[in-house]
């Protein structure tokens, strides 16, 4: 896989270095990006296992529990946004102890070998996730770009 380092080294003075450095480097560079990528493998490998032993795990839980996963009809929910928009704070404290019902029933039903499989599902699961997110880039502050911007506009100056 070329990138920019392969073309700067081939671009080196050869009268300051060893006629060998530039191989090296790239044998070194080739040596931790495959590294790299195994470790990666492996810790996907492995992450994929703790998915498939949580699946496993939640299977009879979850099938016991398939009656509280099912939703109500469109005309219930029709009526609950009418409701919302009539009075919102008595139907959203509604809304959140039904919830907080749904959810301690449903833990009931899965019980320790469930809710374990539920661990063992969002574990890889928001490691995957996370890898999808951008990197952190160093000394980027987006409030500090704001502020700048605000200030040569002459907001709040």
């Amino acid at each position: 896989m070329p990138d920019r380092l392969d073309d700067l080294l081939q671009q080196l003075p050869a009268g300051t270095m060893s006629a060998d450095l530039p191989a090296r480097i790239q044998m070194r560079l080739r040596v931790k990006r495959s590294r790299e990528r195994r470790f990666r493998i492996g810790l996907d490998v492995l992450m994929a296992v703790l998915v498939l032993c949580g699946g496993l795990a939640l299977a009879p839980s979850a099938a016991g529990a398939a009656d509280w996963l099912t939703g109500g009809s469109v005309e219930s929910s029709m009526t609950w946004v009418s409701r919302l928009g009539s009075a919102p704070a008595p139907v959203v404290w509604e809304t959140m102890a039904g919830a907080m019902d749904w959810a301690r029933g449903l833990s009931g039903r899965f019980g320790v070998a469930g809710l374990l499989g539920l661990v063992l599902l969002s574990v890889p699961l928001f490691a995957w996730l996370r890898r999808l997110m951008p990197e952190d880039v160093s000394g980027f502050d987006p409030g500090a770009e704001w502020s700048v911007a605000r200030m040569e506009e002459g907001v709040g100056a």
